[in-house]
């Protein structure tokens, strides 16, 4: 094993250099210096090939990178190290529940000979069961007790399930054990596009208009509108039928009616009807799965501003266009909408592809710059525009030169780069 042992001169303690250089990369994970404190992990692993401490915390980057397998694998790694860890086992049973391997989850939280009895762990052990067999864990929660009137509904009305959030949110997914949404929210007890949620809370303040395009079950609205704090507003488009009665649902049973409107319509190059593929066991419109066609209404940005609901005087401060790869045929439409709103902008993307030639267009012709969220500090950079996309990136941000001096000065933007050319 590859490791000196040198003096420290603050009190003459001997230290190795992997823990000098693991106390160095806590430090820097700990303040959002994730890349150098990757480095200095890996450093220490050169040392200790294994370092449990060094494992569990590459792994957690990893994993929180979009690299899960390899973070698995340092997690794994972790525990063998030192199997009397309960971080380190908890750890690695959240983010295999988070890859969708419940059976593997539970096998480390229960495994023996000390199964795992912390709150957090049993909490993730219920939501498992739950997962793996729905009707045992409400039988559960009915004989501690604890169980709420959705969990207790009648046979005939357990098509739909309530959701509660690590943020206290409510969200009616169906009831179904292969629904994406309803799967992810149980486990992970928020959605899984976790560092672009953790962006939205810091920008949404009190007084700030959002209009969410391609809302499906509603986290982004839902969020957005608790961040409000009662003022203001957020249009909510949802043009399949039982996503946007689900999203209804939510808002009443949040208490947010005031604050969401549930339009059942969604963005699109042009308005009228359209026939899409709804699939019954998995997010909706985009993944394999069992299908059916739906008709659907749609209008362009332009004919938003027309609706009932949209308010005389209303300025977007937030647009996301949640659309399957088609945000520039949308944005395209949206002529008037620009020339009297400067929103930010959350643009769905294909990750591992080129920024598309069409929203890169559509950029110059709003007068836009593209960013992308730096992980770990919750906060804007300017998007390479001539590279690939990362593989694990899903959204991409855009605004204009005001308000992204604007979101620097709040802290949210690190750089607020010109118009792109």
């Amino acid at each position: 094993m590859n490791k000196r042992v040198i003096l420290d001169s603050f009190g003459g303690i001997f230290v190795s250099d992997s823990q000098r250089l693991l106390d160095q990369a806590n430090a820097l994970h700990q303040t959002g210096q994730t890349e150098a404190a990757e480095w200095l992990y890996r450093a220490v692993l050169a040392l200790e090939a294994d370092h449990a401490a060094a494992h569990h915390y590459l792994g957690l980057i990893e994993c929180d990178a979009g690299q899960s397998e390899s973070g698995l694998a340092h997690l794994h790694a972790a525990v063998a190290a030192a199997p009397a860890s309960d971080d380190y086992r908890l750890a690695l049973a959240t983010e295999l529940a988070q890859q969708q391997r419940p059976v593997e989850a539970l096998e480390v939280l229960t495994a023996a000979p000390t199964p795992l009895t912390t709150a957090a762990a049993l909490e993730l052990q219920q939501q498992l069961t739950q997962i793996l067999n729905p009707h045992q864990a409400v039988t559960t929660a009915l004989l501690n007790g604890n169980a709420t009137a959705a969990d207790t509904a009648p046979e005939t009305e357990t098509t739909e399930l309530v959701v509660t959030l690590a943020d206290g949110l409510r969200v009616w997914v169906p009831a179904e054990i292969h629904a994406l949404t309803t799967y992810v929210l149980l486990e992970q007890g928020d959605w899984h596009e976790r560092t672009e949620l953790a962006l939205v809370r810091r920008l949404i303040a009190p007084g700030m208009v959002i209009v969410d395009g391609g809302a499906q079950h509603g986290v982004y609205s839902l969020t957005a509108a608790q961040q409000l704090q009662g003022n203001g507003a957020v249009l909510a488009l949802e043009p399949t039928a039982r996503a946007a009665q689900l999203l209804t649902r939510s808002v009443a049973e949040n208490g947010f009616d005031a604050l969401i409107t549930v339009l059942p319509v969604g963005l699109a190059a042009q308005s009228g009807t359209a026939e899409i593929s709804v699939y019954a066991d998995c997010k909706p419109n985009n993944l394999d799965g069992q299908r059916r066609a739906e008709i659907v209404n749609q209008l362009t940005l332009d004919e938003l501003t027309q609706v009932p609901q949209w308010q005389m005087g209303m300025k977007v401060d937030f647009l996301r266009l949640n659309v399957d790869g088609l945000a520039a045929s949308v944005l395209f439409t949206g002529r008037e909408f620009f020339a009297a709103q400067s929103p930010l902008l959350m643009l769905r993307v294909t990750g591992g592809a080129a920024i598309p030639s069409a929203l890169l267009e559509a950029m110059k012709l709003l007068k836009m710059t593209l960013y992308r969220i730096v992980p770990g500090l919750n906060a804007l950079i300017a998007a390479n525009t001539a590279q690939p996309l990362d593989q694990y990136q899903r959204n991409l941000f855009a605004c204009r030169a005001e308000q992204a001096q604007q979101l620097q000065a709040r802290g949210l933007l690190l750089n607020a780069a010109g118009n792109q050319s």
